[in-house]
């Protein structure tokens, strides 16, 4: 498992707790959105 990944599987382990814990919180802050979308999109290409 790359180190990449692994920082990825953590993010979205994160991520899901945040959303439920603080759903509304992470609906509205969208530079986690976009931060997780550039890594995925850093991952496929």
């Amino acid at each position: 498992m790359s180190p990449i990944w692994s920082d990825i599987t953590l993010l979205l382990s994160l991520f899901r707790k945040g959303m439920t814990k603080d759903e509304n919180i992470i609906k509205k802050n969208k530079k986690i959105k976009s931060f997780l979308l550039t890594m995925i999109l850093k991952v496929l290409y």
